[in-house]
């Protein structure tokens, strides 16, 4: 048994939220979707869960975030998770919470360790909800893993068709310093909730519809009733 989150969030303003902690995760602050908890009711892979390549350190960590709104359709968020704050140069070759592919681009990196040593990743969101109920969200993240450097910028939208259907989708793109390549992430989901839309032929249409206008190398189709899910999403490396 462990400790999963460990942190203290307080309030100075109604609209300006700061938290600090020993064991944070960034997936908790930046990249949100309405849809996606709880994830293994809808999901087969985490991988589909958040935008994969916006996360290279993945892991649970030591920093803070703040969440700022300051209107009713703007949200601004910032956080900073370092994977090895209570390890100092620890020189390691292998640490835990780096995403799989970090290992793959640098097969003989290795980690510094501590609060401001890699692997550590910094966050920046900018939310909007100008038309409700679409709300699009972008995002930058940037740190080091392995002793390199890495940036990464994303997208994810979600649309509420009706309180029956949704289309929500995300983009990222990752540069990574010293790797002959870079890396591409594009997943697009529709969810249709309920039995009676689950046997309509229009909403299936709509989801057929979808389907046919995104761009996908990999289809990923699970039923669960009552929820229908079909989700496509590719990783690709230039």
């Amino acid at each position: 048994m462990g400790i999963s989150r460990l942190y203290y969030k307080f309030s100075p303003t109604d609209r300006l939220n700061l938290t600090f902690g020993s064991t944070l995760s960034l997936t908790d602050y930046i990249d949100g979707n309405s849809y996606i908890n709880p994830s293994f009711l809808n999901f087969s892979t985490l991988a589909l869960v958040q935008n994969y390549i916006l996360f290279s350190v993945q892991g649970l960590g030591a920093g803070g975030a703040v969440e700022w709104n300051p209107s009713e359709s703007v949200k601004v968020k910032a956080a900073y998770v370092a994977a090895s704050a209570d390890k100092p140069n620890s020189d390691d070759s292998f640490t835990p919470g780096i995403f799989p592919i970090g290992y793959i681009l640098y097969p003989d990196g290795e980690s510094e360790g501590g609060l401001f040593g890699d692997p550590y990743q910094g966050a920046v969101e900018l939310e909007f909800t100008h038309v409700d109920p679409f709300t699009i969200r972008f995002q930058y993240t940037g740190g080091e893993i392995l002793s390199e450097r890495f940036d990464v910028a994303g997208a994810n939208f979600e649309w509420a068709i009706s309180e029956q259907i949704a289309v929500f989708g995300r983009y990222g793109y990752g540069s990574y310093n010293n790797a002959a390549t870079t890396i591409q992430s594009l997943a697009i989901s529709t969810l249709v909730t309920g039995w009676r839309e689950l046997l309509s032929p229009i909403y299936l249409y709509l989801v057929q519809l979808v389907g046919l206008l995104s761009v996908n190398l990999l289809l990923l189709m699970k039923l669960v009733m009552p929820l229908r899910l079909i989700s496509k999403h590719f990783i690709i490396f230039q």
